[in-house]
This record gives structure tokens, C-alpha cells and sequence, in this order.
């Protein structure tokens, strides 16, 4: 966690204007329009810069949303990304600090695929806070023949194949609703970066994020895709998105 923890503040502060964060954001948002959320408490799991949590709030005013990180730094972000007070608690995905049966819908981005996170353990503590008919919205990067210095660089432990994440879920008990990649439209150019960069004959600063007229269009794209899951799945994309019901 070292480089990545000092690299941390760079990338809560960007998360605001950075392009792939705002389309990302906009996409998750997509798949939970096309969902009936059932009644209960919201969790989302990886609190980060806190801003995905301020719209949770501001979307479901209704209910108590809840954000769990482990990082102290994220939940002192967290903390002041919106108008209202967060809920927030410290805490391991594979261990959480709620009671069973305690949460309607579970949000999990871009952390399960973390390094030292078990699939398993954190797919049991999911079940287990979730009342029956709850659900669970994850997304993990895709492809394990991506893995390379970018992933390093943000701590990602592990890419998904889509049947094994499927498989995990429904060996845990899951009942899988959907399943669709995202950074469909951007993964030419991002598959080629990453293939470079493994190959060494590219090396980007992770802080290559700040906002640019790339990181708008990538923004305009991600929300092209955000509109296109209205209405259908993508089939190849360097992000995956599983959405998942306890019975």
C-alpha cells in the first residue's frame, strides 16, 4: 500500500474533474435506474473521495446510505464531499462492521479486484449484511491478460473474467441478474496503453489525470455508455459490472 497510499490525495483531489471518474460515475448510475432498489439501507463499499457517496445521498434521500473504507484518509475526504453529514465506519470488506440481515443493496466499485482482498470472504460478509432479496452491484476491472504497471500503480490485486466472477457469485448463493462490461468505447485505446506499458515502451505518471480535453471526451463517452445500458449490454470493455440478488 505504500506508493499507493502516498499517491492517494492526488487522486481523491482529481476525482472530481477527472473524465473517467465522472462517466463512471454516470454509468453506475444507469444500472440503478434500471432497478427497483428494494426498501432498506444503502452500503457502499470503498468509500474513496466520498463524492459517489454524496450523490448516493442526494438520489436516495429517503434512506440511509452508509460508506465503509478501510483507509483513513479516504473517510477524512469522504467526510467533506457533500452537503450532509455522511455516514461512515471503518472497516475491512471481508470483515464489516455491521450485523447480519442489516442492508438492502450493497454498492462494491472497484474494490473486490483489490490487493489482499479474497473474493470469497468478501462475497460470505456480503451475504451476510444483506437482508433476502437484497442486492449487490459490483464492478472489477476485466481481463486478467491486461494486468500490467497500471494496476500495480492503483492497487488492483487481480482482474476478472467474467464466467469466474459469475461462478463466485453463484457459489456464494447469488442469483446473477446482469452482467455487461463498461469502458466498452474507450477500450482500443486504453487496451493499447496498457500493452505498451507492460511491454515497457510506455511509462505514464499515475497522476495523468488531471482534467484535459482527453480526460472531457472521455467524460462524453462514458456517458454515451451510460445512456446505451438503458437499453442493453456491452460485450467486451475493460471494466465489469455484475448485478446480483440474495434470495
Amino acid at each position: 500500500m505504500g506508493d499507493y497510499g502516498k499517491l492517494l490525495p492526488a487522486l481523491y483531489e482529481l476525482d472530481r474533474v477527472n473524465g473517467w471518474s465522472i462517466g463512471m460515475r454516470a454509468v453506475t448510475h444507469a444500472l440503478l435506474a434500471q432497478v427497483a432498489l428494494p426498501p432498506g439501507p444503502i452500503l457502499e463499499l470503498g468509500a474513496g473521495s466520498g463524492l459517489f457517496n454524496a450523490q448516493l445521498q442526494r438520489r436516495f434521500a429517503d434512506r440511509l446510505v452508509t460508506g465503509v473504507d478501510l483507509h483513513p484518509l479516504a473517510l477524512a475526504y469522504a467526510r467533506l464531499a457533500g452537503p450532509e453529514p455522511p455516514r461512515l465506519l471503518r472497516g475491512d470488506l471481508q470483515q464489516l462492521p455491521l450485523g447480519a440481515t442489516t442492508v438492502s443493496a450493497i454498492l462494491a466499485l472497484d474494490t473486490f479486484d483489490q490487493l489482499g482482498v479474497d473474493v470469497d470472504r468478501a462475497l460470505a460478509e456480503s451475504w451476510r449484511v444483506l437482508q433476502p432479496g437484497g442486492l449487490l452491484l459490483l464492478r472489477v476491472s476485466a481481463h486478467p491478460w491486461l494486468e500490467g504497471a497500471h494496476d500495480m500503480a492503483f492497487n488492483t490485486g487481480r482482474r476478472f473474467r467474467r464466467s469466474e466472477l459469475v461462478a463466485a457469485l453463484v457459489a456464494r448463493g447469488f442469483c446473477v441478474e446482469r452482467v455487461t462490461y463498461a469502458n466498452a468505447l474507450l477500450s482500443p485505446p486504453l487496451v493499447l496503453l496498457r500493452l505498451l506499458e507492460r511491454w515497457g515502451w510506455l511509462n505514464l505518471p499515475e497522476t495523468t489525470l488531471a482534467d484535459s480535453p482527453a480526460n472531457r471526451l472521455f467524460a462524453a463517452l462514458l456517458g454515451l455508455e451510460a445512456r446505451w445500458l438503458a437499453y442493453g449490454n456491452f460485450g467486451f470493455g475493460i471494466s465489469l459490472y455484475t448485478l446480483a440478488t440474495k434470495p
